[in-house]
C-alpha cells in the first residue's frame, strides 16, 4: 500500500476517533479487517484500505480517486430491535462524522460514502443469522492531487 494511502486511511481514523457518539469505541488501522468471534465481544470499527485510481491531472500533477472501507463490528445476544437499533444508530453517528469532511491533514477531499447500495448491503444479514455478529460496511471516498 502506497504511503499516500496509508496516511488517508489514518486520518480517516483520526477523524472518527475526533468523534461523539453514543457508544464507546476506539477505531484502528488495519491491511485486514478479519476478526475471530471473540475479538469482537466489544464495539469494534476497523478501518481498512480500498483503493488508489491515478489520472493526471495536468503535466504536472496526478489526481488521486482513493477509498477507504469502515466496519462496525459486534457480537450481539440477541437479534431484536432493542439490540440492533442502537449499533444502526452509531454507524448514522459515524457516517455523520465522515460526510463531507474534507481530511486538511492529507490535502484530500471528501467524495462519497457508500453505505447500503445496491452492491453493498448497509448490514450483513448473514453474520446475524450464523454467527451473531452486527456488521456494518461503508466506503468512503476521497480526491487528492499530487
Amino acid at each position: 500500500m502506497s504511503e499516500r494511502l496509508q496516511d488517508l486511511t489514518e486520518a480517516v481514523v483520526d477523524r472518527i476517533n475526533a468523534g461523539s457518539y453514543s457508544q464507546s469505541f476506539t477505531a484502528t488501522r488495519a491491511y485486514f479487517a478479519r476478526l475471530e468471534l471473540k475479538d469482537v465481544e466489544t464495539l469494534t470499527v476497523t478501518v481498512t484500505p480500498s483503493g488508489d485510481v491515478a489520472e493526471v491531472v495536468n503535466r504536472n500533477e496526478t489526481g488521486h480517486t482513493m477509498a477507504v472501507d469502515v466496519g462496525i463490528r459486534k457480537k450481539v445476544n440477541d437479534v431484536d430491535n432493542d439490540t440492533l437499533d442502537p449499533l444502526a444508530d452509531l454507524v448514522e453517528e459515524i457516517k455523520t462524522q465522515l460526510r463531507f469532511a474534507n481530511l486538511d491533514a492529507v490535502g484530500a477531499a471528501w467524495i462519497g460514502l457508500e453505505h447500503g447500495t445496491p452492491d453493498r448491503l448497509a448490514y450483513l444479514p448473514e453474520h446475524l443469522d450464523k454467527h451473531r455478529q452486527f456488521t456494518a460496511i461503508m466506503r468512503v471516498s476521497y480526491f487528492l492531487v499530487q
